[in-house]
């Protein structure tokens, strides 16, 4: 005969036992996002639910949680709880759709200005030790063979310099462990961005940067080429016969 004392305890056992699993479960989940399985891991990551252009401010309705892989996690992106972390925001650069929103692709919102961020090298800095705080002019180098080089935002302030790995610059590194620039986010103003967006299409970037602050800035001489005159009909007619 089954003691039915012996039966409770038993089943009281196994309760207590899945209470503390679905306790640890839970709190894995909250915490990482993701949740143990015998059949692999997966997490919540926040995606974009459209393209997102450089320099708009990201909305609610430009997010989504996602639920993939953990072998897809990309380490500096939100987790599904950090979109209030989000919203409100300033896209540093094109975030496109389903792309995971990192955290250097976004920054607060500046005195009207907003922050772009473009890829650099040791070959477009004419300094490798800049940092935020320091003033840049934008340079774009034409593809156009025997085009001169212009400046197409002058004195702009360097908001962030990070290296391959998203980490920020920092003075503090060893020399065993030399940073190098990546990405350099600069604060403009819309009529900037676009510029910058225009030129990428007929350009590479160089940077050039202010040894002072008090050093006055470079005169702007880029011209969008929306903003470039038509050429009138006599022009035209000229144009073609040297042509011819």
């Amino acid at each position: 005969m089954i003691n039915l004392k012996s039966r409770k305890k038993e089943i009281g056992i196994v309760l207590a036992t899945s209470a503390v699993w679905i306790g640890i479960i839970g709190a894995t989940f909250y915490i990482t996002g993701s949740v143990p399985s015998l059949k692999g891991k997966y997490v919540y990551s926040i995606k974009a639910t459209k393209n997102i252009t450089a320099g708009s401010i990201v909305k609610q309705s430009d997010l989504k949680i996602v639920k993939d892989s953990i072998y897809n996690k990309v380490p500096t992106s939100y987790g599904y709880n950090e979109t209030k972390s989000i919203v409100g925001k300033i896209a540093d650069r094109n975030i496109y759709k389903n792309e995971n929103i990192k955290k250097d692709d976004i920054s607060e919102p500046t005195n009207g200005l907003r922050p772009c961020t473009l890829s650099v090298s040791l070959d477009t800095l004419s300094d490798n030790s800049i940092t935020s705080g320091d003033y840049v002019d934008v340079i774009v180098n034409y593809k156009e063979k025997g085009r001169k080089p212009d400046i197409i935002v002058s004195k702009a302030l360097v908001s962030k310099v990070v290296d391959s790995t998203g980490e920020p610059m920092s003075a503090q590194k060893t020399s065993d462990q030399k940073q190098i620039p990546a990405h350099l986010t600069v604060l403009v103003n819309n009529s900037n961005i676009l510029s910058i967006e225009d030129a990428k299409k007929i350009a590479s970037f160089g940077f050039y940067k202010y040894p002072s602050q008090s050093t006055t800035a470079s005169k702007v001489t880029y011209i969008p080429s929306w903003d470039k005159p038509a050429p009138s009909p006599a022009q035209q007619s000229s144009d073609s016969a040297v042509q011819k």
